[in-house]
């Protein structure tokens, strides 16, 4: 059995189909309504289908979005939080490289040993 076919054929024996300005949605209710994102593109199911209703699954597109993240919007928030998590990872690397500048400063040395404190550098 193809995977998409399975895919798609689970979804919809799970959820209610809804068709909302020509565009077909899938709901599910788990507590509340969510939608579903099916994980093939259903424009492109459409086009694989004859005129007996037989669909060539060779031609299904696969949703990639759909497929990695489950929808845009989680896409853009594993973005968001992907760049967050880069960018504080950034200022720790930079922190450290300006620590490491301060203390091995000659000056800085010569201060600290008439402290008597010593630091050693990350």
């Amino acid at each position: 059995m193809n995977l998409k076919r399975a895919m798609l054929e689970r979804i919809e024996r799970d959820s209610i189909k809804v068709e909302v300005d020509g565009e077909t949605i899938y709901l599910k209710k788990k507590g509340g309504w969510h939608v579903i994102y099916p994980p093939v593109d259903i424009k492109s199911v459409e086009k694989a289908t004859d005129e007996n209703g037989n669909v060539d699954w060779n031609k299904v597109k696969w949703d990639r979005v759909a497929l990695f993240f489950g929808s845009k919007s989680n896409a853009i928030k594993t973005a968001i939080v992907g760049v967050i998590t880069i960018l504080i990872a950034f200022g720790a690397w930079q922190l450290i490289s300006s620590f490491n500048t301060i203390v091995s400063n000659p000056i800085v040395q010569s201060c600290l040993d008439k402290a008597g404190i010593t630091i050693s550098a990350i």
